[in-house]
């Protein structure tokens, strides 16, 4: 199954589990919180061994002193999930960034 919509109220109506969670992280949220509720949004819904993704986490380097709310989210982003312990990621740096990250099981 593909769902495109919204994160957050798509998200919240859902009670499946997935394999996998892709966020655009491009102009998406309109700040940190909001960023950080949808990404928590989807890993209550990812099992062991399930991937979260998501792309522009580069931001043309904007994320090293972010100085817009889009660069600010990334940044947030890259943070939250690099420290969250039931993640283990990398970023990989094809064209504007996409990060990868494993649920652990």
């Amino acid at each position: 199954m593909v769902l495109e919509q919204d994160a957050i109220a798509g998200l919240q109506k859902l009670d499946e589990r997935f394999d996998a969670c892709f966020i655009d992280l491009l102009n998406v949220f309109p700040s940190e919180d909001v960023t950080r509720h949808a990404v928590e949004l989807c890993l209550e819904r990812l099992e062991g061994g399930a991937l979260l993704m998501a792309d522009n986490a580069l931001r043309q380097g904007e994320v090293v002193k972010p100085s817009n709310q889009q660069a600010k989210n990334v940044a947030s982003y890259n943070e939250f999930v690099a420290r969250h312990p039931r993640l283990e990621s990398v970023v990989i740096p094809i064209r504007d960034g996409l990060s990868v990250a494993r649920v652990k099981d």
